[in-house]
């Protein structure tokens, strides 16, 4: 009985010093505060409950920094006399070519590109347009696609192998696989000739 009055007390006190403090944490957020608050009171207990409080709910840390974008990358080159050399186009347009949205609309300046692919199909077809080639051309990307867990906060990604590409040669000279495992790495996969 004796046990139940001192619980039922100390939980009103603790609750109304709990109220207290959050409502001089809210207007004021400073520990100056709260320790004269807790001068105040003449309790050394709620300066250690309230510190501990204080300090120990922060995030200091990411919970998940492993990279998650995956993507497939490429870079524009030509041939010239047996040498390869990389270049840019003075204008890059590239989508998918079942949707009107562009992933890139005559951009200018551009040595490197990316896209991701859909882990949903096995297939799939861009147009591209480069230095504003009339008609354009269509390349092929065929794929595997996998499911990979990352560590324990971060869930999963499906990363991609390439099979095949292939593209029509409007504009495009040569489309070359150099690195089959698309990822989240950032390596170029796809070196584009024209």
């Amino acid at each position: 009985m004796c046990g139940q009055k001192f619980m039922k007390l100390f939980t009103r006190l603790l609750l109304n010093d709990i109220l207290y403090y959050l409502m001089l944490r809210k207007s004021a957020r400073s520990l100056y505060i709260t320790i004269e608050m807790i001068k105040m009171k003449k309790n050394p207990v709620w300066l250690i409950i309230i510190s501990v409080c204080t300090f120990s709910c922060t995030d200091q840390y990411n919970i998940c920094d492993t990279p998650r974008t995956v993507q497939l990358n490429g870079g524009f080159y030509r041939r010239t006399a047996g040498v390869e050399s990389s270049i840019s186009p003075s204008a890059f347009t590239l989508y998918l070519v079942s949707t009107t949205v562009k992933l890139y609309d005559q951009k200018a300046g551009l040595t490197k590109w990316n896209l991701q692919l859909n882990p949903l199909t096995d297939t799939a077809k861009y147009f591209v347009n480069i230095n504003n080639n009339a008609g354009g051309d269509t390349i092929t990307f065929i794929y595997n696609s996998q499911r990979v867990t990352l560590p324990e906060p971060c869930g999963y990604i499906n990363t991609n192998t390439l099979i095949k590409v292939s593209s029509t040669r409007n504009k495009i000279d040569t489309v070359k696989i150099v690195n089959t495992a698309v990822g989240t790495a950032g390596t170029e996969n796809i070196k584009l000739y024209f």
